[in-house]
């Protein structure tokens, strides 16, 4: 299993745009193969910033993710939207305690 968390900053006066730009993508993505979740959310009190919290079979199941059409539609669309580089973060195994 691969977790995923990404960052995305779009500028304040573009939130309704993405938002809606965000519901296709995410509708898309749910139902990729190997995805096992997929959620994205609002940081409240952070006008336009949004964590994306996925969850994937493999790494192979992801990469095959980012090639379908809502994503690479989706990249294109939100770029001239977003204010900072998107951060991606692929997770490692928990720390045992």
């Amino acid at each position: 299993m691969l977790e995923v968390v990404a960052i995305l900053t779009v500028r304040p006066e573009c939130v309704a745009e993405t938002e809606k730009l965000l519901c296709q993508l995410i509708n898309g993505s749910r139902q990729d193969k190997g995805n096992i979740a997929y959620n994205c959310n609002p940081v409240e009190g952070a006008p336009g910033k949004y964590i994306f919290r996925e969850c994937w079979q493999n790494q192979e199941l992801l990469d095959l993710h980012m090639q379908q059409k809502h994503f690479t539609d989706f990249a294109a669309a939100v770029a001239p939207l977003t204010a900072t580089d998107l951060e991606v973060f692929v997770l490692g195994n928990a720390v045992a305690g």
